[in-house]
């Protein structure tokens, strides 16, 4: 009756192995939820750099526009005031 009783349990080899396999396992599986978190972050730092970097470009775009538009009445302005003659589009050509 012993006899059966060791036969049917298993042996303390076949115990080690699953113990490894599951800590290994379980180790797998921790690093791909870690792998996975740190992927999350990543992406969120991405978005919100390359929503920084587009705030960034448009604020530069409409600042060269103003810029340009400012310089464009200034001139506007002054062949307004002066007129067009050969004297003053001299002066206009040497100032762009």
């Amino acid at each position: 009756m012993e006899n059966r009783l060791i036969l049917n349990r298993p042996s303390i080899i076949w115990r080690a192995i699953s113990f490894v396999a599951l800590a290994c396992l379980f180790l797998v599986v921790l690093n791909g939820c870690r792998s996975w978190n740190a992927q999350s972050v990543d992406l969120g730092e991405t978005h919100v750099a390359s929503a920084n970097l587009a705030r960034a470009m448009a604020q530069q775009a409409d600042d060269t526009l103003k810029e340009a538009d400012i310089a464009l009445l200034g001139m506007v302005e002054r062949l307004e005031l002066d007129g067009i003659g050969p004297p003053l589009l001299n002066d206009c050509a040497a100032s762009w």
